[in-house]
């Protein structure tokens, strides 16, 4: 008996659905049990209740003895997960009107030491200390929804140099630590170039980056727009002063241009509980010659690469900023910049989803391959989730 005469099914209005989806998805896999075990691991993660492992998706959908055969599809066989993301990324992208690609921190807590890429490391976005694998998840954002359609493992400096940890994850060696920067431009230059989808800003969070201007030079040298959140201490550059004085801090050019530039009251409507919020923000053109907020072409494009502005909120009654934004896109008002950082919180939310619903957080394995073969797997039924409801056409667009 195989899976698929023992998987448990679906709600039936989403049965034929999900059979389509999956043949398309898994069209590029070699072997046909590779698409039944694909099939299965995918229903597991949608269907599962609790904590989503091999062993409860095994016996909750096929039955204890299929373990075995899950673990090895899963950790071991040699299935190719680009293509299944580049799938993902296209359906998404004909379906969904698309705003931004928002980069995320995805921290994965961990027992031991020999899963891959784990280590007792600081993560920024939980501003704490623990064992975990640390990854970066760039996930597309739309008008409605967000989905993580491309990932890369950060991994820590010893796992470039100790090979007994390099071989029993099964770590290519054509794998080696690189810095988040480096990730990113990865992550866009394969969505863009060898994906072929659109161009469109991105949107991170730098404010803990060692070198954020490595990142912001390379989006610019690629015609890429940017809207990245920075620390108050972030040095200011392209301001026209003399070079061979030190670069002001973001907070000290905010606070000494207070008195002669005016702040914006911003109000917004919160779509987490529906109250009317409000702040004041304010911006400075760091270009060599000031050009206004206003009259740009829209925040789809950026524009000249030498123009870029500093964005700081600060909020009513406080003495100086809580936040601090650096962009090179063109805004036709204030509601814009702030709209297209709110879209962000979109990917967060749908990544705390996935942890807390889809099992993202959930594998037990420890190698470089399942790793990739886990997440790819768990986007695929976010994925599912979010076009399903809201397609009113069958999704294959193969």
């Amino acid at each position: 008996m195989n899976a698929r005469d023992i998987m448990t099914p679906i709600h039936p209005t989403q049965e034929e659905e999900l059979k389509r989806f999956c043949s398309t998805l898994f069209a590029d896999f070699s072997r046909s049990d590779q698409r039944t075990w694909g099939e299965l691991y995918l229903r597991g993660l949608l269907q599962v209740p609790g904590r989503k492992s091999v062993v409860a998706i095994s016996e909750h959908c096929a039955g204890a003895s299929t373990v075995q055969r899950l673990q090895q599809f899963l950790n071991q066989s040699p299935w190719d997960h680009v293509p299944v993301r580049q799938y993902l990324a296209q359906l998404f992208s004909k379906t969904q009107q698309l705003l931004a690609w928002s980069v995320d921190e995805v921290v994965f807590p961990k027992h031991g030491q020999v899963s891959v890429g784990v280590a007792s490391q600081y993560s920024p976005s939980l501003s704490q200390v623990l064992n975990c694998q640390i990854a970066l998840s760039l996930n597309v954002v739309s008008e409605d929804s967000s989905l993580p359609i491309n990932w890369r493992l950060v991994l820590p400096p010893h796992w470039g140099t100790d090979e007994e940890l390099r071989r029993k994850a099964h770590l290519p060696s054509s794998v080696r630590p690189s810095s988040r920067s480096q990730l990113t431009l990865e992550q866009l230059d394969e969505v863009s170039e060898d994906w072929g989808l659109p161009t469109l800003p991105v949107l991170a969070d730098l404010q803990h980056d060692p070198n954020p201007e490595a990142l912001l030079q390379a989006l610019e040298a690629r015609g890429l727009g940017y809207l990245c959140q920075v620390s108050p201490a972030y040095p200011v550059h392209g301001t026209g002063r003399d070079p061979q004085r030190r670069e002001p801090r973001a907070l000290q050019m905010v606070l000494a241009a207070a008195e002669r530039n005016a702040r914006t009251t911003v109000s917004w409507s919160d779509p987490k509980d529906g109250m009317r919020r409000q702040s004041q923000f304010m911006v400075l053109s760091l270009a060599q010659r000031p050009r206004a907020l206003s009259g740009g072409p829209g925040l789809a494009r950026p524009s000249n690469e030498s123009h870029r502005v500093l964005l700081s909120q600060w909020p009513i009654g406080r003495s100086r900023p809580v936040r601090y934004w650096i962009s090179n896109l063109e805004c036709n008002s204030w509601n814009e910049p702030i709209s297209l950082w709110r879209a962000r919180s979109r990917a967060a939310s749908t990544l705390n989803a996935m942890r807390a619903e889809g099992g993202l957080a959930d594998f037990e394995g420890r190698s470089y391959r399942g790793w990739h073969h886990h997440v790819t797997l768990a986007s695929a039924a976010q994925g599912f989730r979010t076009l399903y409801s809201a397609a009113a056409e069958p999704l294959l667009v193969r």
